[in-house]
């Protein structure tokens, strides 16, 4: 099995306090079920307050404060959770966003969500050609489904239309557009962007 990323993905990092937008405020953060049972024994102070902060059901979750604010997160804009316990004591969710899974027979392709401001910085303010790199590759071959092997080949395809430098950018788009047979009436991207989930409305 292969691990494979964009070649800017190994540059992220979060920066916390300095983040404008925080992925702690406003999100329903829900806690998957192993971590759940490691903070029912967090002692302390902090064990206290971390498990009065719980709801648990169907899917645990964290109760969010004033300003719908994790309740971890403090005054200074930085999570109790890591300054007290260590990054390793993050519940998935959080330990892994903004980056998301993308699974394939032979590889699973880890990416950044334009969703965060710092993930959005580094992806758009790159100049070098955006490329998929291995980040693991165990040396074993396997044959795509057909399917699969259309779609990559098709995105292979969009990449190339998207980074060719040698056309204007409304050329590229309309040439990527046009090759999925996706129709965006004259071009209102602003209508395009508008139709897509946005955390805030004042984004409008």
């Amino acid at each position: 099995m292969k691990i494979i990323v964009p070649n800017y993905y190994p540059g992220f990092r979060c920066i916390a306090n300095k983040c404008r937008h925080s992925c702690c405020i406003g999100w329903e953060i829900d806690i998957d079920p192993k971590t759940r049972e490691k903070y029912r024994y967090v002692s302390g102070e902090l064990g206290k307050r971390l498990n009065a902060a719980i709801v648990d059901g169907e899917v645990s979750h964290f109760r969010l404060g004033e300003g719908e604010r994790c309740p971890m997160l403090n005054v200074n804009g930085l999570c109790d959770l890591i300054t007290e316990l260590g990054e390793e004591n993050l519940c998935q969710i959080c330990a892994d966003h903004p980056r998301f899974r993308s699974y394939f027979s032979d590889r699973t392709e880890l990416g950044l969500g334009l969703c965060c401001e710092e993930a959005a910085r580094l992806v758009l303010t790159q100049t070098e050609a955006m490329m998929l790199i291995p980040l693991e590759d165990d040396g074993t071959d396997e044959v795509l489904p057909e399917d699969e092997a259309d779609l990559l080949a098709l995105r292979g395809e969009l990449i190339a239309l998207v980074q060719d430098g040698s056309r204007p950018l409304s050329a590229r788009l309309d040439a990527m557009l046009d090759a999925v047979g996706f129709a965006i009436p004259e071009r209102d991207w602003a209508e395009v962007y508008r139709s897509l989930e946005r955390l805030d409305p004042r984004w409008d």
